[in-house]
């Protein structure tokens, strides 16, 4: 059984891309599948969270940790 997670309306932030911008975010088994405008995805079996207002990141690293 997969497992879906889905953002909706935050502010999407890719370095990779050097980009931001308002979005919605699929996650399904840890791995990012779709990416859109804010409320363009949809998929009814997953929890859905909703980031208005909130900054959505890849996973970061502290590189200053004693």
């Amino acid at each position: 059984m997969s497992t879906r997670l889905l953002i909706r309306g935050g502010t999407l932030v890719d370095p990779v891309a050097r980009s931001t911008a308002p979005g919605d975010l699929l996650i399904e088994d840890g791995r990012i599948v779709a990416t859109g405008a804010p409320g363009t995805l949809a998929a009814a079996d997953a929890t859905e969270y909703v980031a208005r207002g909130l900054l959505v990141l890849p996973g970061l690293v502290d590189m200053h940790v004693h």
